[in-house]
């Protein structure tokens, strides 16, 4: 990623997207050891914008070029996770880059302390009157589904099982015992 400096000190922000950078799996490599993105292993194909989900579209500057490796692991939950992982950072790069000055889609793919850190991060930008620019390669993405997670992961989880077609977990519903079905209601005659 490239960083066109304008009037104004962007150590700070420098420094934060070299953290964000590290921590979610996203560099830029010269080496032959990359893979193409000609080769049809990268950029996974964008979630519609109509599979009813109510997606926003989400245009970026023709000189910014974000390329998302290994978006396909055969698992449509998985991939699903991906595709939105992928949407996330076209978002915040949006926004960063003027494209979506409402922040629409970094509110629709992000919520809690991710959402308060993308904007945070876009604030940055912001004030050090700065943009992003150039190609960014994003690699060896991985995910990993718990059975048990926390409610605001719920909610993401039930968004990608939704956009891979499987829609919501089913919840087992406890049925009432013959017993209870036998007796009387509050409020109900006999």
């Amino acid at each position: 990623m490239v960083i066109r400096r304008r009037p104004g000190v962007l150590a700070a922000p420098a420094l934060t997207a070299t953290s964000v950078l590290a921590l979610s799996g996203c560099a830029a490599d010269d080496s032959a050891s990359v893979r193409d993105a000609d080769e049809g292993t990268a950029t996974p194909p964008r979630p519609s914008v109509s599979s009813g989900i109510g997606r926003p579209e989400i245009d970026l500057p023709s000189d910014l070029k974000l390329i998302f490796e290994d978006g396909r692991t055969g698992d449509r939950v998985k991939d699903a996770v991906l595709a939105d992982n992928a949407e996330r950072m076209r978002a915040v790069d949006a926004a960063i880059a003027g494209t979506d000055r409402g922040g629409e889609a970094v509110g629709f793919y992000n919520t809690g302390k991710a959402l308060e850190a993308a904007t945070s991060w876009v604030a940055r930008f912001e004030e050090a009157d700065a943009t992003v620019t150039g190609e960014v390669r994003y690699f060896d993405r991985k995910v990993t589904l718990k059975e048990r997670a926390r409610l605001s992961s719920r909610s993401a989880l039930t968004r990608a099982r939704a956009s891979a077609g499987i829609g919501p977990p089913a919840r087992s519903r406890r049925r009432p015992s013959p017993a209870a079905l036998e007796r009387p209601q509050p409020g109900s005659r006999q």
